[in-house]
């Protein structure tokens, strides 16, 4: 009948009452139907009284079942006798991650166990660290890497990458008066508190390794950019260079051999006489022996 009627809605459930007074049709659609000439035929054909209940996907899932992610029958068809709201602040609270495709349910809506155990998980709120803060372990700064609130047990990542695990029980925390931090440490039964000025260090900046690539440059130094009117500054500066002055006499004193009284060797290949084959001559000029 909803062919013959050209109707926009899918049929899911039908049921009569104990008394068979009343017959109730399930159905859904995506827009408004207008179904009396629908209803005008289905009485005519069941001679009873027709109700027509357009639900939505949360009442579908739960009026035909099926089996959630965990397994077991859905919540809503197995024990829910209402619904009530879910949002994602709750699968927070419990560290879960907003994946759509892991949150929602065979509804396509977010699953309704998030509202069922929320109660247990935001009764842990407050009291413990979260995951990425600081806590202090033997006198040594840490990180919470994970809770587990089921098994109760917190993952704590140490400087030298070694993973050890810390029941809840022992977990200790407290507000710094000064900063107003929540400082967290691991304390067992009978032993006393660590220090906690590590909590309250700023974090240390590691220093790069500062190796040097093939040109001999550190790989973390940054080149300086150099500008096309710099360079050409550079290059006006090396062919306007100063050209050396020529000295003149009176910056110099010049020394001959005629004021000097000295002889001086001017080069030529003159041959050597000696001392004792010179005469001298009235003018007091020395020459040779013949």
């Amino acid at each position: 009948m909803i062919a013959e009627h050209k109707l926009n809605m899918k049929l899911l459930k039908a049921e009569y009452l104990f008394d068979e007074s009343r017959l109730i049709f399930y159905f859904k659609s995506e827009t408004k139907v207008d179904f009396r000439e629908l209803l005008k035929s289905l009485a005519t054909t069941f001679k009873t009284r027709i109700e027509l209940r357009q639900i939505g996907v949360r009442d579908e899932t739960k009026l035909l079942g099926g089996i959630g992610c965990c397994g077991k029958e859905v919540c809503c068809a197995q024990f829910m006798a209402s619904f009530y709201p879910v949002s994602t602040k709750m699968a927070k609270d419990q560290n879960l991650s907003l994946n759509p495709s892991k949150l929602s349910g065979v509804c396509g809506r977010l699953l309704c166990c998030l509202a069922h155990e929320h109660a247990y998980y935001a009764s842990f709120h407050g009291k413990f660290p979260k995951i990425g803060a600081d806590i202090c372990v033997d006198s040594e700064k840490a990180k919470v890497l994970d809770i587990n609130f089921l098994t109760q047990k917190l993952l704590i990542g140490h400087a030298d990458r070694r993973k050890t695990f810390a029941s809840l029980d022992v977990i200790k925390g407290k507000k710094d008066p000064v900063t107003g931090k929540n400082l967290w440490w691991v304390q067992e039964p009978g032993q006393p508190e660590p220090d906690l000025t590590v909590l309250t260090q700023p974090p240390l900046v590691m220093q790069p390794s500062g190796n040097k690539a093939k040109d001999g440059k550190r790989r973390d130094e940054k080149e300086t950019p150099v500008s096309p009117q710099s360079v050409k500054n550079d290059m006006e500066g090396v062919n306007e260079t100063e050209e050396p002055p020529i000295p003149s006499d009176s910056d110099h004193n010049t020394v001959s051999p005629e004021n000097s009284g000295e002889s001086w060797d001017t080069g030529d290949d003159e041959e050597l006489v000696p001392d004792s084959d010179k005469t001298s001559v009235p003018d007091g000029s020395e020459k040779p022996k013949t």
